[in-house]
């Protein structure tokens, strides 16, 4: 196990969120995907996501699904789906998940000790980016770091920790 400390950058985003059941995800994976080729695009970097507990209903979750593209794009307003020219992590702690059996649970609590150890914050929730390597799925663990040695996060750091642009595409919405 090893956690690396360095930013991250992706270009070209297509972002949905939606709250499903949990293990139920994969819908979402699959309506991107037949977005992306019935639009002539294709991917260009692992895809990723962040998941959070729905209130008042243990059996969902809230997921926000990444996926980086080839080229910007406009989206029509019946699209359910944003798109983020760029989204930077100029700070943060990775830390590979390549067992299969590992909780990520586990692995977010080794996170906040080491940012706790160093004196720095994470950002929640955590980006989960997803890769094939020999056929076997791995996940990087990605947590933004939002403050610095004595300084205590706040919600303007956080929003300085991941900055995300959206800009106006110059191809026109697709239906």
């Amino acid at each position: 196990m090893r956690i690396k400390r360095s930013s991250v950058t992706f270009n070209n985003i297509l972002k949905l969120t939606d709250s499903c059941d949990e293990g139920h995800w994969k819908t979402m994976a699959l309506v991107m995907r037949n977005f992306i080729i019935e639009n002539g695009l294709y991917t260009n970097a692992p895809a990723f996501y962040q998941v959070v507990d729905v209130e008042d209903d243990a059996s969902r979750k809230e997921y926000t699904v990444y996926v980086p593209i080839n080229q910007s794009v406009g989206l029509g307003e019946d699209i359910p789906m944003e798109f983020i020219s760029e989204l930077i992590f100029d700070d943060a702690l990775t830390f590979r998940v390549a067992d299969p059996a590992t909780l990520l649970e586990e692995v977010y609590l080794i996170l906040d000790t080491c940012a706790s150890e160093q004196g720095y914050g994470l950002v929640r929730p955590f980006y989960h980016v997803c890769f094939d390597v020999f056929g076997e799925t791995m996940i990087d663990v990605v947590a933004p770091i939002v403050a610095l040695p004595g300084k205590q996060p706040d919600e303007s750091a956080a929003e300085e920790a991941v900055a995300m642009k959206t800009t106006e595409s110059d191809h026109e919405p697709t239906e």
